[in-house]
C-alpha cells in the first residue's frame, strides 16, 4: 500500500507561495465557483411610483382642505369683476375652496343626521 501524502510539505516552493495556493496550514484553498450573472438574485424593485402617487394625493387633499378652511373663515373671497391673471387665479381658488367647504358641510350634516337617527331609536 501507498503511504498518505499528508507529510509532504510545499514550503519553500516560491511559485506556489507567490500564487497563494496554500495557507499556513498547508491546505489548498478552494476557489469559489463563479456564478453567471443571470443566476444571481435580482434586487426587488421598490414601489416608488405608488409612494409618489400617495404623497401627491395627500398634498392635494391638504391643499384643498386649506382652501376650504380659508373660504369658511372669509379669508378667500371671490371677486365680482376680475381683471387680470391674478384676479382670475384668486377666483379659481376661491371657487375650489367653496366646493370643498360645501362638501365638508354636507358630510358633517349627513353624519349628524345619522347620529341623531341612532340616538332616537
Amino acid at each position: 500500500m501507498l503511504n498518505s501524502v499528508s507529510g509532504v510539505s510545499f514550503r519553500g516552493n516560491p511559485i506556489l507561495e507567490r500564487e497563494g495556493k496554500f495557507t499556513q496550514t498547508q491546505q489548498p484553498q478552494a476557489k469559489t465557483p463563479e456564478m453567471p450573472a443571470d443566476s444571481l438574485e435580482k434586487p426587488k424593485k421598490k414601489n416608488k411610483g405608488l409612494k409618489a402617487a400617495l404623497w401627491t394625493v395627500g398634498v392635494l387633499a391638504a391643499a384643498a382642505i386649506g382652501l376650504g378652511v380659508a373660504v369658511k373663515k372669509g379669508k378667500l373671497n371671490t371677486l365680482e369683476a376680475p381683471e387680470g391673471l391674478l384676479a382670475h387665479t384668486q377666483n379659481f381658488f376661491a371657487k375650489a375652496g367653496k366646493y370643498v367647504a360645501d362638501a365638508y358641510d354636507s358630510v358633517v350634516a349627513w353624519g349628524a343626521n345619522l347620529i341623531n337617527r341612532f340616538r332616537s331609536k
